[in-house]
This record gives structure tokens, sequence and C-alpha cells, in this order.
């Protein structure tokens, strides 16, 4: 079954000839594992348009992560296409980094190196933009540096750029694994399980900056969750997932 987003009874970009167009744009993507015995997608479709903020919801195992993994490429679908900006990037190789450039990540467990400051994880985003050499003696610009420290203050982190990301409470670290995301300058941030680890107070402020650049910046989200929690704090878009069927699509009460 296909999976069409709606934001608040309002057709996406798909249905709105004078909309901007769709900033990802998912064809048919089904993915299998085992040889085609188990199913982790199945036929699902579906449109992003810029600054679209929703929220997929559904039991582990349902082909959340999977979807992310996806449209990312650290995961090839079986069968579908995948396109972002309107390039197809299903198979893309020699474009991969430059694709990548525009699709920040936002993990569960943060993926933060804990040793270094919190301004050189932050800067981790900005190493595609970098040659090799650069990123492997961590080597940023000053441009770097500058946009580095504003996406901190986009997440009220400024002042703790220069301590150690071990010494921050888990909110604060998932504040700069976003900030991090922030540095590539995206298209679209996808959150995987963002609050998963966190209680409902520190989700709901995590939640809330994750809006918050949506808004302020234009950025697309799409954000996978088991949580309930996630139906009352987000005017947005609202998917519940079964079995790699997306089977609902609601609006949010705002």
């Amino acid at each position: 079954m296909n999976m069409s987003v709606h934001i608040d009874g309002t057709a996406t970009a798909a249905d709105q000839p004078d909309a901007k167009p769709p900033v990802v744009s998912i064809v048919n993507v089904c993915k299998t594992y085992a040889k085609g015995s188990l199913a982790a997608l199945t036929d699902i479709s579906f449109q992003i348009a810029p600054g679209e903020f929703i929220v997929i919801l559904g039991p582990s195992g349902a082909g959340k992560s999977t979807l992310l993994r996806c449209i990312n490429r650290l995961a090839l679908p079986t069968k579908g296409r995948i396109y972002l900006n309107g390039r197809e990037v299903t198979d893309a190789r020699r474009d991969l980094r430059k694709a990548r450039q525009e699709i920040g990540m936002v993990f569960q467990q943060f993926n933060l190196v804990m040793r270094l400051s919190v301004m050189m994880n932050v800067l981790c985003g900005r190493l595609s933009y970098r040659s090799n050499w650069r990123s492997l003696f961590y080597s940023f610009t000053r441009e770097d540096r500058a946009i580095a420290l504003e996406c901190l203050e986009m997440v009220a982190l400024g002042h703790k750029a220069f301590q150690r990301a071990d010494t921050l409470s888990g909110g604060e670290q998932q504040r700069v694994a976003i900030a991090r995301a922030l540095t590539q300058r995206p298209k679209v941030i996808l959150a995987d399980e963002p609050v998963a680890s966190l209680d409902p107070k520190i989700a709901r402020q995590v939640l809330h900056y994750l809006r918050d650049v949506s808004r302020r910046l234009g950025i697309s989200v799409i954000v996978t969750s088991i949580k309930l929690i996630l139906r009352e704090n987000m005017p947005s878009a609202l998917s519940d997932s079964r079995r790699g069927r997306w089977s609902l699509t609601v609006p949010l009460r705002r």
C-alpha cells in the first residue's frame, strides 16, 4: 500500500501545481532481506516538500529505519526509485558524496566522539566539503568554524562549544548531533528515533529544536519513532507503519 503524506489536511506538493518541487521523492520502493524471504519495505511511495516536517510512527521492525537508510544510501533498495531534488540517487555512486551533503542524519545513539570537544564533533558535519587530507587531520577553515558555532547557537549550546562531549547530558548530546547535521547545510534531515533514549521532558525539548530549525531554515525533516509522545507535540503529518506498509496517514492537531 502506498503512503501519501498530508499536512494539516492539505495535499503535498505532488498535488499542488504551484508548489515547489519535492526535496525527496520515493517511488515504489521495496527492500527485502534473506534472499527475498523477509520484506522490510513493500511498495512505498511519497514525497516531501521543502520545509515539511513529518513523523513516521510505528513499532520496532516496521521498516522505519530501513526507509531512512535507503534515502541516504546506507542501504540499497531492492526495487523502486529515490530522487533528491529531482535527481535520482537510487544507485548513485559517483555522486554519492555530493548527495549525502544534502542529507543530514540524526541517530538514536548520538554517534558523537566523546573524547572530542563539542565544536570538533559539530565540525565533522563539514568533512564532506573538505579534501581527504584535511579530513584526516581535522583541518577546518574559519568559515567552517563560524558555521559550526552558528549551528550550536541554534540549539542553544554555543556556550559549551569547547567542552568535551562526554560532559554533556543525553539531551545536550542529541542537540550537538542536530547541530552537526545542520553544518552540512542539508536540504533534508533524517532523524532516526532521535528521542528513544530520552525521558519525556528532554524528548520534547529535542523535538522542539528539530521543529524550530525546520521552520527557520526551511529544511525538510523526517522523524521516525515508536513513541506516542509525538502525537501530542508535532504539528505535522503522522504516518503509521506496520510490516513495511504505511496504512494510515492523518494530520496532527496543533
